[in-house]
């Protein structure tokens, strides 16, 4: 995902597992905000799931944050 997302012109700044792997649906997560920012990407990703959760936590450099659920595979996400 992270090879696509550069591909795509986004800016990959960390990568890592979810806290679980339980996620049904992929999702982008507003981590700053901006929910335009947070849609742009799910659009260009082809995620139509965005949710907000702001966090004001300094160790958090994402402005948005991209989770793959189970339907990665109907959503195509970890295709080339």
């Amino acid at each position: 995902m992270t090879r696509r997302a550069r591909a795509l012109g986004l800016d990959v700044i960390d990568e890592g597992n979810a806290g679980g792997f339980g996620y049904m649906e992929s999702m982008v997560v507003d981590r700053r905000g901006n929910m335009r920012r947070a849609r742009a990407v799910a659009q260009l990703l082809g995620i139509p799931t965005c949710i907000q959760q702001i966090t004001q936590h300094p160790s958090v450099l994402a402005e948005v944050s991209v989770i793959i659920g189970q339907d990665h595979e109907q959503r195509r996400l970890l295709v080339p």
